[in-house]
């Protein structure tokens, strides 16, 4: 390894940038490079070589695969990228800095290779999508040689990331700020890792950076199925979270928190997580400003996911192997044919959340009367009739554990008393 790499490395090691590395049909020295140069346990969460069709298709999912014509390309960068930060921020702590990055290329081979030898790299952080393109001249250079070249490639593309995220003031990590010697390197960086060593007929493009929209506003046009709030830090279509708690949160309450306390209490491994649907079966949508306000007011402790998925079967498709926490209210519409046009889409529905993993655990009520005045009865799981083969789906949380009476509904009319004084 050369000494400049080495230093490109132990700067990006002294970052609070974590990364999920992905590299297909080259680039093979930037692994091992990040991993022999010490701290790597600050920088690497997990590093894979999809090398065969089958092990990338996988990877990344099979109708992702089958969209992208050749695996040697800058959409299989960005798509092995993208999944490599959703790894990435799966098997982080809430709000870790993270940063996804690929490559995939074509390189001298047995044979006399009829397209380019190129490669192409791709990094994906919460703020932006950054492409490389390097196209290397043909007959000049052994397979070992375009190997390290697209290897420093890589690296150079984590400095590139490295940089992006840290000029979006992400800097309040446990470990420190940014190495000065850092931020030197990544604002006069000319890719040097990789240009001194370019010949003629090779040809080098990048970074093409593309910010992402906000998340909110992505969410409402149709373009992002989900986006987590966690600690300073928005996550796209990402989450770490198994324990998810779904509702309006009009406002929270001491009820909610409550209730999210003796879920994580109950199942300390899973990672929780608020959730607010800004989309609704019977109701308009949430304008973005009222959705931004109501993730807001969780402050920067809690994680919060927002969607644009109303129904269970939604939730469960974007949250496989998940224990949803519920109100025992919530408990009887899930039982409730009429909720779904019929007993058949009903069980249908269950059916598809049992299949994906998921399951409720219910908290208790006080009964609501028809005038939104509560009775002194409270409500369980024993209350709710549930149907055949469903019973594994619901688990009790005992009254000994939770009881709040308390209730948004309640809190907005007192509001509005106080406001009509």
């Amino acid at each position: 390894m050369e000494k400049h790499v080495e230093e490109a490395i132990k700067n990006i090691h002294g970052t609070p940038t974590q990364a999920v590395v992905y590299v297909t049909g080259g680039a093979s020295h930037a692994l091992p490079w990040l991993l022999c140069v010490p701290g790597a346990s600050n920088t690497v969460i997990e590093g894979r070589i999809p090398y065969s069709r089958n092990v990338f298709s996988d990877l990344v999912g099979q109708e992702q695969a089958a969209a992208i014509e050749c695996f040697s390309s800058p959409s299989a960068a960005r798509v092995l990228a993208r999944e490599a930060y959703r790894r990435a921020v799966r098997f982080s702590p809430p709000g870790t800095v993270v940063c996804g990055i690929a490559a995939a290329c074509a390189l001298a081979t047995v044979n006399s290779r009829k397209g380019d030898h190129a490669a192409y790299v791709a990094t994906y952080s919460q703020h932006v999508v950054a492409e490389y393109a390097l196209k290397m001249q043909k007959g000049h250079r052994s397979r070992m040689e375009e190997d390290m070249l697209t290897s420093r490639l890589v690296i150079q593309a984590l400095v590139e990331g490295c940089r992006t995220i840290s000029s979006c003031g992400v800097t309040n990590h446990p470990r420190g700020t940014v190495p000065p010697q850092m931020l030197a390197l990544s604002r006069e960086s000319a890719m040097e890792l990789v240009r001194e060593d370019l010949v003629a007929g090779d040809t080098l493009l990048g970074p093409v950076v593309h910010e992402h929209s906000d998340a909110i506003g992505g969410i409402l046009r149709g373009e992002l199925r989900f986006a987590e709030y966690s600690r300073g830090v928005t996550n796209r279509e990402a989450t770490s979270a198994t324990l998810v708690f779904p509702g309006s949160f009009n406002p929270l309450h001491r009820g909610h928190q409550r209730l999210m306390a003796v879920a994580q209490d109950m199942y300390p491994r899973d990672r929780a997580a608020y959730e607010i649907s800004i989309t609704n079966v019977d109701k308009p949508a949430l304008k973005a400003e009222i959705a931004k306000q109501r993730v807001d007011q969780f402050g920067l402790k809690e994680t919060v996911l927002v969607t644009s998925a109303p129904l269970f079967s939604e939730k469960a498709e974007l949250f496989p192997n998940s224990k949803f926490v519920v109100g025992v209210d919530t408990a009887f519409r899930l039982v409730t044919p009429r909720y779904y046009g019929g007993e058949g889409r009903m069980i249908s529905a269950l059916a598809d959340i049992k299949a994906r993993g998921c399951r409720f655990l219910v908290g208790g009520r006080v009964e609501q009367g028809k005038d939104g005045v509560g009775s002194n009865r409270f409500l369980t799981m024993r209350d709710v009739q549930i149907p055949g083969g469903f019973d594994d789906l619901f688990e009790m949380i005992p009254q000994e554990r939770f009881r709040e009476d308390v209730s948004s509904s309640d809190i907005r009319a007192q509001q509005a008393r106080n406001a009509s004084r």
